[in-house]
């Protein structure tokens, strides 16, 4: 028995010094602590988050020797150990027209094969939208997004259709023929497959965009015929925070207000993100119907068309195509697992 608790001992001991621990500090290019910034070891699950100081603590297994550090906004640095204190500066995110071909290559997508690899090696071509590239480029909802991507042809045609969207010249009044993920799960309409519903989605919890041309429908179904658009939402959140808030807010054409805001906390291995979309909008506020000859007031005042119903204000007798849209997307983590609820309304 003394032998077998001593062999015991023996391999604890061996297991603790077989590993190091890591500690430093993190900052940016004016020497400002950054916290909340992920800190991995590379090909392992071992990983950690910065303080509001910048510090951390990780411990590192033996044979690796590598660590990873990434935070919203920043550049991705990978950094070989070689002391057991690592101080890190860490660069703001560049334009990807920045970036170097050796870069590029190095930014890693995961809706072409359904895993993790590189873009020199996805066998399709791929656009990344970050949501950098969101922010900068002053997209209001996911329509505008798509609206300007290249092999996309869209029509607004509002009212109960909202918009016509048609990928790579494929043109079909009922469905959409290119496939909608959020997070790598459908979202097409069940019965129709189409892509009506982006107009409620929300655009703040957006990490980024990958878009793929070309058919995909070996790996995602029938639905993939022309590509697919999977959006992918953040999902880390920083070790115990107090919430964390961000969203815009937005009116113009007198009726049109927009809203859409995050929720982000975190406590010990329970986490919550709350994300919301409110648009409101009148067309008659922005589309003078007198222009268009079908539309113009003569018509919808006349009473041999119409009967007694246009002297009713509520039923006839103006111009009005009110939308009001509603989206809500509410998820719990814990450690590993991920529970949600989405709710979409829209009212033409």
């Amino acid at each position: 028995m003394k032998n077998f608790l001593f062999v015991l001992f023996i391999c604890l001991s061996f297991n603790v010094y077989s590993q190091r621990t890591i500690t430093g500090t993190i900052t940016d290019g004016a020497s400002l602590p950054l916290s909340s910034v992920i800190v991995t070891v590379k090909g392992t699950e071992y990983k950690t988050f910065s303080s509001e100081t910048g510090y951390y603590s990780i411990t590192v297994p033996k044979g690796h020797r590598t660590l990873t550090y990434q935070l919203s906004n920043f550049q991705v640095k990978e950094v070989e150990v070689n002391s057991d204190v690592v101080n890190i500066t860490m660069d703001a995110e560049v334009d990807i027209f920045d970036l170097s071909l050796e870069e590029l290559m190095k930014i890693e997508v995961v809706s072409v094969s359904k895993r993790k690899e590189k873009m020199n090696e996805v066998p399709a071509n791929i656009i990344i939208i970050t949501k950098n590239e969101l922010e900068m480029q002053g997209y209001n909802s996911l329509i505008d997004v798509l609206e300007n991507l290249p092999g996309f042809d869209m029509s607004k045609s509002f009212g109960s259709d909202y918009f016509h969207n048609y990928m790579r010249g494929f043109r079909s009044y009922i469905g959409s023929y290119y496939l909608i993920l959020i997070d790598g799960l459908s979202f097409d309409h069940l019965w129709f497959q189409d892509d009506k519903a982006l107009v409620s989605f929300p655009i703040s919890n957006i990490e980024r965009i990958e878009i793929i041309y070309g058919p995909s429908s070996s790996l995602y179904g029938v639905n993939a015929l022309m590509g697919l658009v999977n959006i992918i939402t953040k999902k880390e959140v920083a070790e115990d925070t107090d919430l964390n808030f961000n969203g815009k807010f937005s009116t113009a054409f007198n009726s049109l207000v927009t809203a859409d805001f995050n929720i982000r906390a975190k406590q010990g291995i329970f986490a919550t993100s709350i994300t919301a979309r409110m648009e409101q909008l009148n067309i008659k506020d922005i589309v003078d119907n007198n222009l268009y000859e079908w539309t113009s007031d003569k018509y919808l005042t006349d009473t041999l068309l119409w009967g007694g119903m246009v002297n009713a204000p509520s039923l006839g007798g103006t111009f009005s195509s009110e939308t009001k849209n509603i989206g809500l997307d509410a998820r719990v983590f814990i450690k590993d697992t991920e529970i949600g609820y989405q709710f979409y309304k829209m009212d033409p």
